[in-house]
């Protein structure tokens, strides 16, 4: 019994220490160390041994295959976004589109070309013009044809002629002196002329019908005068849409040769460092072949791991330092949590939080370890 209570002493004793070594520090694998259970100001955690890496990298490949013409950085050059770095043989693909710009060029010319719709159009109008005045030279050939009146009185003036002529051949047979031979003779010529003059207003009126028939035929083949210039004018104003069409061909033609173009130059997608330069000129390219790769080392990544129960309480935006033991003592850089795993690794219970270290200096490099202090709430970046 006495070594069992000793026994029992020393297991209380292990487990007390036990419980206070752990109120004060979590030595899992992400290595942090926490604080004290005891009041007073809240200290920072800490991450041990944790690992810068890039955080934005890009293998810049080739799109299209070809000749390796030109490439004008080497490892360590800094280049910016868009920069062009190199380039493929471009002139089978510069000559084509000189070509579709030269024929673009014509297209546009043809499109703004507007003199035979011009043409077209007044020779329409002119037409309608001569229309309309052949449609009233046919109303009055019609009103023409309709008039009778000039029949009328010759034949209203021959009755009367002939009813003087009759009354004084009358008056003759009873006294031949009563008339004389120079009156009857001129009632019988003013006869005649009313005769002729019926037979003159019959035939212009039969000639005045035979005007208004050839104006209506005139009319008839004004309208399809008409009719064949507005015909001109659509072919011609088809011909302009046809060329305008045209010209978005070609301008679309030369959007895909100088697609083509840019596709075979080489520009840089980032703000960056050359870190590794792969072809030599003259080396052919197949599509997605690396030629160079550029880093971004003004912001780094620290990767570590948080106990899930600190990671709760430490949000995005969560304001970091990362410090490094150089040879002239401790360096610290500013950063912020950027990331908080939503997964907790089953084994250990730890949660992978990131954090966005500036560089801007290019003090610090990827690969480089050290520890990220997570300062207390409250401080923190939006």
């Amino acid at each position: 019994m006495a070594g069992r209570r000793r026994w029992l002493g020393v297991g209380g004793v292990l487990i007390a220490g036990a419980v206070g070594v752990g109120a004060w520090c979590w030595t899992g694998a992400s290595g942090w160390a926490g604080q004290t259970t005891r009041p007073g100001p809240v200290q920072p955690l800490q991450i041990e041994n944790v690992l810068l890496v890039l955080q934005e990298q890009v293998d810049l490949p080739a799109r299209e295959t070809g000749v390796l013409a030109s490439l004008e950085v080497r490892e360590g050059d800094v280049v910016t976004r868009g920069q062009l770095v190199g380039s493929l043989d471009t002139r089978l693909a510069r000559g084509a589109l000189a070509r579709a710009q030269l024929e673009l060029a014509a297209a546009k010319h043809l499109a703004e070309q507007t003199s035979a719709i011009d043409l077209a159009r007044s020779r329409h109008q002119q037409q309608q013009q001569r229309l309309a005045g052949q449609q009233t030279a046919v109303e009055i050939a019609e009103r023409d044809s309709r008039n009778e009146i000039p029949e009328q009185i010759a034949r209203r003036t021959l009755t009367t002629a002939e009813s003087a002529l009759r009354r004084s051949q009358a008056i003759r047979q009873k006294n031949a002196e009563a008339v004389s031979e120079r009156e009857y003779e001129q009632q019988q010529l003013a006869v005649d002329r009313a005769t002729l003059d019926v037979a003159q207003a019959t035939h212009d009126r039969e000639t005045t019908r035979l005007k208004a028939r050839a104006q209506r035929e005139l009319l008839r083949g004004q309208e399809l005068e008409v009719e064949a210039a507005r015909l001109e004018l659509e072919a011609a104003e088809a011909d302009q849409a046809q060329a305008r069409l045209q010209q978005q061909l070609k301008e679309q033609d030369v959007q895909q040769r100088e697609l083509a173009v840019e596709f075979l130059e080489l520009r840089s997608p980032i703000d960056g460092l050359v870190a590794e330069r792969i072809p030599n000129v003259g080396e052919w390219l197949e599509p997605g072949t690396t030629v160079l790769r550029i880093i971004d080392q003004r912001r780094l990544r620290a990767e570590g791991f948080l106990p899930h129960a600190a990671a709760r309480g430490t949000p995005v935006g969560t304001r970091v330092e990362f410090e490094t033991e150089e040879a002239d003592g401790v360096t610290r850089h500013a950063g912020r949590i950027v990331h908080v795993a939503s997964e907790i690794n089953p084994v250990t219970r730890d949660v992978q939080v990131w954090a966005e270290i500036e560089n801007s200096e290019g003090q610090l490099q990827p690969g480089l370890r050290g520890r990220l202090r997570i300062l207390p709430a409250g401080k923190r970046e939006p």
